[in-house]
């Protein structure tokens, strides 16, 4: 039994801006979520975790098309080693991955994410992630009985949840962990574009690449 977790960094006007064909990010990220629901031993329904959210943001959370269904765990000083720890103490007994998502990433593929967990299983280790492609278009994978020991290395870093706090936290000791890579064909990352919607120039990138899927 495995579980998707939905990482809230704040929560941008962004999130609920229409792109030219009417859709907003969040309805987008919503159906891309769906999509994820036939992967074998996940469980429904996913968990959103993230720091403190202002009445605002909260509201623009709440928009996203099936929030109401989903488990909801925020605040927490928006100290990650918190959100660590509670993450563990909240999955029920006999969940053993995590699929880790970014609520502001309406674009990433799902196609890919069924393969990262297909090699995170295969491979059984501690953590699994796509390398070179731009941010928001891939996800994460992680074992859920390393949460503790990043709860430690995240309060010995004093770190916030923020974007890439994941592989942040883990790169505080990185040898000590299992990890597994899928590289991309090509590298992306020195185009530096991110398909997230947490800024103005982030979610106008994400509003061309909408024009032609």
């Amino acid at each position: 039994m495995d579980r998707i977790v939905i990482s809230v960094f704040g929560a941008p006007v962004y999130l609920t801006t229409a792109f030219p064909d009417g859709s907003t990010p969040a309805e987008l990220f919503a159906r891309r979520l769906a999509e994820l629901s036939g992967i074998d031993g996940f469980e429904h329904p996913p968990i959103a975790i993230g720091g403190e959210l202002s009445a605002n943001e909260r509201g623009v959370v709440e928009t996203v098309p099936g929030f109401s269904d989903w488990e909801a765990h925020f605040g927490f000083g928006g100290e990650a080693a918190l959100i660590y720890r509670h993450l563990h103490d909240v999955l029920e007994t006999g969940v053993e991955q995590l699929l880790v998502l970014r609520l502001d990433a309406p674009f990433f593929d799902t196609r890919q994410a069924r393969d990262l967990v297909d090699l995170h299983r295969r491979s059984w280790c501690d953590y699994t992630f796509a390398d070179g492609y731009p941010v928001g278009f891939t996800v994460e994978v992680v074992r859920r009985d390393v949460l503790p020991v990043l709860g430690d290395l995240a309060a010995a870093g004093q770190l916030r949840w923020k974007p890439g706090v994941l592989f942040e936290t883990l790169s505080r000791d990185i040898n000590a962990f299992d990890i597994e890579t899928q590289a991309a064909p090509d590298d992306f990352a020195g185009i530096r574009a991110s398909f997230t919607v947490d800024t103005r120039q982030n979610y106008l990138l994400c509003r061309r690449l909408a024009e032609y899927t």
